[in-house]
């Protein structure tokens, strides 16, 4: 499998509570954050801008990446139109954040979304805003998920994985095996749950656990997902 990993992973869950409104007034409501979002980031430290794609749930939970190989995970609660939560980023191989000089770097996420249309926020480090962010709506996620939607062979350059029944299996050129499953976290929306074992794979081999997406463009079915295991971070996107 073509990996994108790091060196160590640490999950954080947080949130924020909402605000209390006058006596005569009715609660606001919380926006959903799910939906995949497309869009450009801009990082404060150089002004250099790049483009980041990825997948958020109904209940918050984040996953991205970005066209430098950049890896984000993380949880967001929204409070009315507004969200926060925390994010951990994980630089490319053999690369490292400059705030910390460690391949890993752990913050704080907020801003605000507009209901499946444009999430537009900031990401920052010990109070220093790292990045902020534009990203679109893809009606992609408005798709129904069910294990008939997913099942199929998928492949790439350098591997190829089955989804049969929502059970996964598969295999890559460096002599990798995966074996896992793929549910549906709600069929309303497009996003699944994939979680694997990798083996005969050395210092990889482990359970992996995150989220997957179907899509379809120009007549290609691809399967996007992105996964973790207590020590790597995974990437990666393969056609059916």
């Amino acid at each position: 499998m073509k990996k994108v990993v790091i060196y160590s992973f640490c999950f954080i869950v947080s949130g924020c509570g909402g605000g209390g409104g006058g006596h005569s007034d009715a609660p606001a409501k919380n926006v959903s954050p799910g939906g995949i979002w497309k869009g450009t980031v801009t990082y404060t430290d150089t002004g250099e801008t790049g483009q980041i794609i990825g997948i958020v749930t109904e209940s918050g939970e984040l996953r991205f990446v970005s066209n430098d190989s950049v890896q984000s995970v993380g949880n967001i609660t929204t409070s009315g139109a507004n969200y926060s939560g925390t994010i951990t980023e994980y630089a490319p191989i053999g690369q490292t954040f400059g705030e910390n000089n460690l391949a890993v770097i752990s913050g704080s996420i907020s801003g605000q979304i507009s209901e499946r249309h444009q999430i537009s926020g900031k990401s920052e480090y010990q109070g220093k805003t790292l990045s902020t962010f534009t990203l679109d709506y893809d009606v992609a996620y408005d798709t129904d998920s069910s294990l008939a939607a997913i099942q199929g062979t998928y492949s790439n350059a350098t591997a190829t994985l089955t989804v049969n029944a929502g059970q996964i299996t598969g295999q890559d050129s460096d002599g990798c095996t995966y074996n896992g499953a793929a549910s549906v976290i709600n069929s309303s929306y497009n996003a699944y749950r994939i979680t694997f074992t990798a083996a005969n794979c050395g210092q990889f081999n482990g359970d992996y656990s995150g989220l997957g997406t179907v899509t379809t463009e120009n007549n290609v079915t691809s399967l996007t997902f992105q996964a973790n295991s207590s020590q790597y971070i995974v990437t990666n996107s393969l056609d059916r």
